[in-house]
């Protein structure tokens, strides 16, 4: 290979991947040291004194990220990926609601601990809930109930987002979807993107996905 044909072949190398890390992101945990908090991520509170703990935890050759519960915390505790805010396409994430409340799912448009929209799994209840918390006020906009899940069993979840409606599945299998009346006040969805566990939820999380949006993509 001539010294112009190295040079061609290593600028399609860096385009290739620089393309796939714009087309979106995974949290695998795999490379995260064990027991301790993961890389990447800041720790908040809502309702509750703290973010309460939060570790990677591996089994065999693989790892996820855990928020242990508190029986003692009654709020919300959440991690979020410490990066500039985006206007994410989509997120998802296999959950395993193993203790306690049992309660957890994803964060976007999180501005901090009192403004973000978060799509929650209870499977105490059999329900999936979408919620938008302003100000630290919380509203359920959206529900599904009457959920028949298996209560030891890994569940993926995933939002959608655009302008004109935020959609949500389980396992690939869409629950509903959540039609905004004013565009403009969904504008994709500006923020950054994470996880959240009730207080006294243990709650196991992995590969985080995040496909950027085409705002993101076009920077």
């Amino acid at each position: 290979m001539n010294v112009s044909a190295g040079i061609v072949a290593a600028l399609w190398v860096a385009l290739a991947a620089s393309t796939a890390a714009d087309a979106g992101r995974v949290h695998t945990f795999d490379r995260d040291a064990p027991n301790r908090p993961p890389a990447g991520f800041v720790f908040a509170a809502m309702r509750q004194s703290d973010a309460g703990r939060w570790r990677v935890r591996r089994q065999g050759s693989t790892a996820a990220l855990v928020h242990d519960a508190n029986a003692a915390a009654d709020g919300y505790a959440l991690a979020v990926e410490d990066r500039p805010p985006g206007r994410p396409a989509s997120l998802s994430a296999r959950v395993r609601l193993e203790g306690g409340a049992r309660s957890g799912g994803l964060v976007w448009r999180y501005t901090d601990a009192q403004n973000y929209d978060a799509l929650v799994l209870d499977l105490r209840r059999g329900t999936l809930a979408l919620y938008r918390v302003r100000d630290g006020n919380r509203v359920r906009v959206e529900f599904e109930d009457d959920l028949e899940l298996d209560p030891a069993g890994w569940h993926t979840l995933q939002v959608k987002l655009d302008a004109d409606a935020t959609r949500a599945s389980i396992g690939g299998v869409r629950v509903f979807a959540h039609h905004h009346d004013d565009r403009r006040a969904h504008d994709v969805s500006v923020g950054r993107v994470g996880l959240v566990a009730t207080g006294d939820s243990t709650v196991a999380f992995d590969d985080l996905r995040v496909e950027a949006g085409r705002e993101d993509r076009d920077r």
